[in-house]
């Protein structure tokens, strides 16, 4: 091993803490993990030449454009040439970070037509992903686009044939996809260490202001400092709202959205076996601000006229969750749900009443289950109307 590779792999071995990953793989006869971080450990400490350097932009400089372009930037070779956004706020807050040398345009067209750009981050909303994504393959950038790929289903094709026509290096940003997290995951489950996958169980919870992404708004929002009419393109006339803008993954028409769950304002139900846990969550008086918020995107000089705002506005009390203690309830010992619905059936057998789980229930509660199946084997989507109980044709 080289000298500059026993480096690497000591300075990565510091940097995750070797004992634990040790540990951690230690029921296998192999570190491919461990390898693998090895190697992309190397890659971004080796020196790049003048000739392999990226020249990179960034349109839509919002919180993941902040985000994407900060660790862009840790990579070796890669060098930031030009920022868009539609709010002139962030373009002043792109100078304050990166130099007042730096490109800012409202337009990203302008930033497709530079010679000088070879990779370009699209973190902007939703809506905006697949026609910036199709016209800048067009014009030879390699790409990295923010998920969704696309807004709507309808749109995946075109994005799909545009990649291939022009054959330039596209890449979604489902960041943990490269996760070797995920990949000592997938080793360990190859391995057999949990049997059979029987179900996989993901929650993410987003129960808050922020994380419903009512992001802190800018004191100067107006068709002054946003370009509306530029965000809007193509759709019908929709008068100027700051919401649509700056919270737009609330929207229908800018983002995705928030899918729903078993899930309340205060709280959660967790059912478990023969019981059920009520786990309370009690908003604050005061809303979120600040970490994940859209007030570091903003020039400093608004940064601090916000947080004193929002400190005289609120006190800590009014910051601070209110506690409520959980409810857990539990069936009595030895009850059976499945003794319970035999029971239920019976009684209505002898006495005519009306089941609790008739045909018409049952079918609605069966056929999503089963055009999943349908769906999964055709690779086909399965578009159901549990009104009429039918397939819509596709």
């Amino acid at each position: 091993m080289s000298n500059n590779k026993e480096t690497s792999r000591r300075k990565f071995l510091q940097q995750i803490g070797s004992a634990g990953l040790l540990a951690a793989a230690s029921p296998l006869a192999g570190f491919a993990a461990a390898e693998q971080a090895e190697e992309r450990m190397i890659r971004y400490t080796k020196k790049i030449s003048a000739n392999d350097k990226v020249s990179l932009a960034v349109i839509g400089f919002g919180i993941q454009g902040h985000g994407d372009l900060s660790t862009a930037l840790k990579v070796p070779g890669v060098e930031l040439a030009a920022v868009c956004d539609l709010y002139t706020g962030r373009l002043e807050n792109a100078k304050e970070l990166y130099g007042q040398n730096i490109f800012t345009t409202k337009n990203y067209h302008e930033i497709l037509d530079r010679k000088d750009v070879d990779a370009i981050i699209i973190a902007t909303s939703d809506h905006w992903h697949a026609r910036i994504t199709k016209e800048a393959l067009k014009k030879g950038k390699a790409l990295y686009c923010e998920k969704p790929m696309v807004h709507k289903i309808s749109e995946g094709m075109g994005v799909i044939e545009a990649q291939r026509a022009t054959n330039k290096i596209m890449q979604v940003g489902s960041q943990r996809v490269s996760s070797i997290i995920y990949a000592k995951a997938k080793e360990l489950y190859k391995a057999g260490e949990i049997g059979k996958l029987n179900m996989v169980n993901a929650v993410y919870d987003r129960q808050s202001a922020i994380g419903a992404w009512e992001y802190t708004m800018p004191t100067d929002a107006s068709p002054g400092t946003v370009d509306w009419e530029r965000y809007i393109e193509g759709m019908n006339k929709i008068p100027f709202d700051p919401k649509k803008f700056f919270w737009w993954r609330n929207y229908r028409n800018f983002g995705t959205g928030v899918a729903g769950k078993l899930t309340g304002e205060e709280g959660t139900i967790e059912i478990k076996g023969n019981g059920l846990t009520v786990h309370h969550s009690i908003m604050p008086k005061a809303p979120g601000f600040g970490g994940y918020d859209a007030v570091f995107t903003y020039p400093k000089s608004m940064q601090d006229i916000l947080t004193q705002q929002y400190n005289q506005k609120y006190s800590e009390e009014d910051k601070k969750r209110p506690t409520k203690p959980d409810i857990d309830f539990k069936a009595p010992q030895g009850y059976s749900d499945h003794l319970d619905h035999f029971t239920n059936f019976f009684d209505s057998v002898r006495s005519g009443k009306p089941v609790v789980e008739d045909a018409v229930f049952g079918f609605r509660a069966a056929a999503p289950c089963l055009a999943c199946n349908d769906s999964y084997f055709e690779k086909k989507i399965i578009s159901w109307d549990p009104e009429n109980m039918k397939l819509l044709k596709t």
